[in-house]
């Protein structure tokens, strides 16, 4: 657990989410120590920052999508459930102390028929300390999906790609923000297409011979290698980033090491999952055969 990387959760949670743990009033030096001293004594590892990809599909094409969505074939799209989200919760939270930060991601995550009961049953677990759902505002939610996410433990992060005009007529931002407000739910509207900020998908090498360092490098530069570093929950198995699900989930070819993944179903323990966290570098090696850009 790095200084700098609990100190953007903290950040994050005194500026736009809600403080909802006693520990967390009492300022970042308090919090950060508290946090190592529950560490040391669980000899279970704290996520920072934690992803639950709930889908492959979206609601959009996004040629840049960090996360290659609109390159997932038929054949490999995957549509998580309560129950599997379920069992895969409950196999991971056995082996952590705290979730500072748990996210549902996609995909386009309201895709999802059993959200509302996995949030639901995510804000029960006592080790998940604050949850963030990712949704791009081109579907409206349920009113049994707002009572869901009426939780001072949630809040609904907004991105918004109407500045691109051929996805505007596709968003409905403020008819879900008003839902939203009449409802009490914590929200996070951001202008993510020329406008706050924009992040494009790593580079693919379309060849077979790989050099090692540029991998690295390359690794590096991705958004979920930064800093909180993130870690993804997908199909079972915990990844170090959003391009490491795709090149696994579609294809056969891509050679992965066991180090740089976590079977939760299978494998997990607290000694596999802190000697996971405590990995440096990941020794990914970056290989689609072909890939055909979405225009």
């Amino acid at each position: 657990m790095r200084k700098n990387e609990v100190k953007i959760i903290y950040n994050e949670i005194h500026c736009w989410q809600k403080v909802t743990n006693w520990y967390e009033k009492f300022g970042y030096n308090f919090y950060y120590y508290f946090l190592k001293i529950r560490e040391f004594l669980t000899r279970k590892p704290t996520f920072i920052h934690f992803v639950y990809e709930t889908n492959t599909q979206c609601t959009l094409r996004c040629k840049e999508c960090h996360s290659y969505m609109p390159y997932f074939t038929k054949e490999s799209h995957y549509m998580t459930n309560f129950d599997d989200f379920k069992n895969e919760i409950d196999k991971l939270l056995k082996s952590v102390d705290l979730i500072l930060s748990f996210r549902l991601q996609g995909g386009e995550t309201l895709l999802i028929k059993d959200l509302a009961k996995i949030i639901n049953y995510a804000c029960s677990k006592k080790q998940i300390q604050h949850m963030q759902i990712i949704s791009n505002g081109t579907i409206v939610p349920s009113q049994e999906l707002l009572s869901a996410m009426n939780n001072p433990k949630v809040i609904l992060c907004l991105s918004d790609y109407s500045l691109n005009e051929d996805v505007a007529p596709k968003c409905k931002h403020e008819e879900i923000i008003k839902l939203l407000k009449e409802n009490n739910v914590n929200y996070r509207h951001t202008k993510s297409f020329g406008g706050d900020y924009w992040v494009a998908k790593p580079t693919i090498i379309n060849n077979e011979i790989i050099d090692k360092e540029f991998s690295i490098k390359n690794l590096k530069a991705c958004y979920c290698f930064g800093i909180p570093k993130s870690y993804i929950l997908f199909c079972g198995k915990i990844f170090i980033c959003a391009p490491q699900v795709y090149y696994w989930k579609t294809n056969p070819d891509f050679k992965i090491s066991k180090e740089d993944f976590v079977d939760v179903i299978n494998t997990t323990t607290k000694t596999s999952l802190q000697k996971y966290v405590n990995l440096q570098i990941k020794n990914i090696l970056i290989y689609v055969p072909d890939v055909i850009l979405i225009k």
